[in-house]
């Protein structure tokens, strides 16, 4: 990863940042603080309770914790 003028090694977080800026950047924020507390609230969302179907319906992090009991 991080190589020289690789553009894969990006497409993960281009593609999370395309989803925020989707989903959370419609509005427009007062100050700064209001921006930081939206994007920590949405990355809060997205990573716990958002589900997706390429993760079997479930969260990142559920997908995570049982992936990580199969493998031990």
């Amino acid at each position: 990863m991080s190589r020289k003028a690789t553009c894969l090694d990006n497409a993960a977080m281009k593609s999370f940042f395309h989803i925020m800026k989707v989903e959370v950047m419609d509005e427009q924020f007062e100050t700064k603080a209001s921006l930081i507390k939206a994007m920590t609230e949405w990355i809060d969302f997205y990573n716990h309770r958002r589900i997706k179907t390429k993760l079997d319906g479930k969260s990142p992090v559920k997908y995570r914790e049982l992936t990580a009991q199969k493998a031990a």
